[in-house]
Order: C-alpha cells, then sequence, then structure tokens
C-alpha cells in the first residue's frame, strides 16, 4: 500500500513539473521561411500590377475624353469626323454676305486647327472679289499641290471670289502656257503666292502690294499653309463666329 501511494506521488510530481516549465518554441526551418518569402514576392507583384493597371487605366480615360472633345480656334468650335480612312475636322458656319445674309456652311480640314494655329501669321488677311493663286515650279510639283488648289479655288468660290492659277516663273510659265504673276501683280486683285521657305508661315505684303499674301511652305506643306490661310481669312471677320 505505501508503494503504491509513492508512485502516485511521483506521478503528481512530474505533472506539476512540466506545467511549470516553458513550452519548447518551434523555429520555422529554411523551407518554410523560403515560402513566406515567396508569397511576400507574389503579394507585391500583384499589388504593383492592379496599381499599374489603375494608372494606366485613369490616364486612357482623361485622353479619350480630351481627344474627342470640341477643338476651338480663334472662337471656332471644330469637331473631329472619321469619312472612312480619312479624319476631318469639320465646323458649321455662317458667311455673311455683303448685303448681310448669312449663309450656313460647312468648313472641313485634313489638319488639327490647333496644329494650324502655330504657323505665323503677319498681317490681317482680306480679299477682294478677284484673286490669283501662283505657285512656283517647286510648290507646283509638291504630291498635295493638285487636290489643294481644287479644293482653295471651290471654298474661295463659295465665298464669292473668282480665284485664277498662275506661276511665278517665266520658264514654267512658257513649258506650261501658265499665266504669270507675283506681288506686282496684285493693285486691283488679291495674290497669294506659295513658294518653298525654311517654315510654314504667311506674310502680307505692305504699302504698294498691301493686296499679296506670300504662304512660304517647308517641305511641300502646301495643305496646311492653304489651310491656316483660310481660317485667316475665316476668323478674320467674313463668318459669324457662333458655331450652329
Amino acid at each position: 500500500m505505501k508503494e503504491k501511494i509513492e508512485v502516485k506521488d511521483e506521478t503528481k510530481a512530474k505533472e506539476e513539473k512540466a506545467k511549470e516549465e516553458p513550452a519548447e518554441t518551434k523555429l520555422p526551418d529554411a523551407k518554410e521561411e523560403g515560402k513566406q518569402a515567396t508569397d511576400y514576392s507574389k503579394q507585391t507583384k500583384v499589388l504593383a500590377l492592379v496599381i499599374a493597371i489603375l494608372i494606366i487605366s485613369t490616364v486612357g480615360v482623361y485622353w479619350f475624353f480630351k481627344k474627342d472633345a470640341a477643338i476651338n480656334f480663334n472662337g471656332i468650335k471644330f469637331s473631329k469626323s472619321q469619312e472612312g480612312n480619312i479624319l476631318y475636322y469639320k465646323s458649321l458656319l455662317g458667311y455673311v454676305t455683303a448685303s448681310g445674309e448669312e449663309i450656313p456652311f460647312i468648313l472641313k480640314l485634313r489638319t488639327n486647327p490647333e496644329e494650324l494655329n502655330e504657323i505665323p501669321v503677319n498681317g490681317k488677311i482680306e480679299m477682294l472679289k478677284e484673286a490669283v493663286i501662283t505657285l512656283s515650279p517647286q510648290i507646283a510639283n509638291c504630291s498635295n499641290t493638285a487636290i489643294t488648289m481644287l479644293n482653295m479655288g471651290m471654298i474661295l468660290k463659295a465665298f464669292g471670289i473668282n480665284a485664277t492659277p498662275a506661276t511665278t516663273d517665266v520658264n514654267y510659265s512658257i513649258q506650261y502656257n501658265a499665266t504669270i504673276a507675283d506681288c506686282r501683280s496684285s493693285l486691283n486683285r488679291t495674290v497669294i503666292v506659295f513658294q518653298e521657305g525654311n517654315e510654314t508661315r504667311i506674310d502680307r505684303e505692305t504699302f504698294v502690294f498691301k493686296n499679296c499674301y506670300v504662304i512660304q511652305l517647308n517641305n511641300c506643306e502646301i495643305r496646311e499653309g492653304y489651310e491656316r490661310f483660310i481660317l485667316g481669312y475665316i476668323s478674320d471677320g467674313i463668318v459669324n463666329n457662333t458655331t450652329f
């Protein structure tokens, strides 16, 4: 009986000792540490990807609405219009005739009016009812010259201006049986001279030849020069700047 009591006391003592001793802390092995590092790296990459997508989406939405916003040129509002593969900039305007009658018409440009506004213009653009459009031989041979001259003749006719073609070069005149004209021909009519230059710009002559405009073109930019001239003519007072 005594031995049984001692065994029971010894078992109880061991249990109490086990409770008093701190539990052994199990340290993570190298494999678990590597797995945790990998998981953290994946989470970081996913977070960075989400942030990048949000930034790109925000910028994309901003530019989407910006590019489709109305374009303003000196009070004339343009909107973009895709016709087949060609992007046009259109504006519905009112042309005021000499009698005071307002005639609506659509102006279509191939060049962004904001880019055209960067072309320097020296002098107010005004026109008489008779005009001569004269080209240097180099400009006459540019790839866009024929279609540009056709468009220019049509729009000037719509404004009641009779335009005739000419050249600034004697030899070219003889070869193609063309009329010769330059600023000296502008006493009683408007003369528009297209010639090559170091930059695309428009200059109105002064004093005797004040009805003459010299449009210098860099790299055969005849369409840009023509469209800037027409925009200047319109915005300088021949149309109602209030878009319909």
